[in-house]
């Protein structure tokens, strides 16, 4: 992701209520990103999501087929 749209998806976070930017304690140029209550509920939520899916598919697939599609994924998302 570049540093503009990383600012970009900063700024839309920021503008939903999810995240907040503060000065940095030993810089006050530096921003420091802080999630917002309505940041860590959706984190939260976001997490039980991915243990859901992560559960369904180890019912599906076995521990085994689980592990070999972590192995598969991680492949894509380095090498793609």
């Amino acid at each position: 992701m570049s540093t503009g749209a990383e600012g970009k998806l900063f700024d839309d976070l920021e503008e939903l209520g999810y995240l907040r930017r503060v000065s940095g304690p030993a810089d006050c140029r530096a921003k420091l990103i802080v999630f917002t209550d309505r940041g860590g509920e959706a984190l939260v939520v976001g997490y039980a999501a991915i243990d859901e899916v992560e559960r369904r598919l180890a019912a599906l697939l076995g521990k085994g087929g689980l592990a070999d599609l972590h192995v598969t994924l991680s492949r894509v998302i380095t090498d793609f």
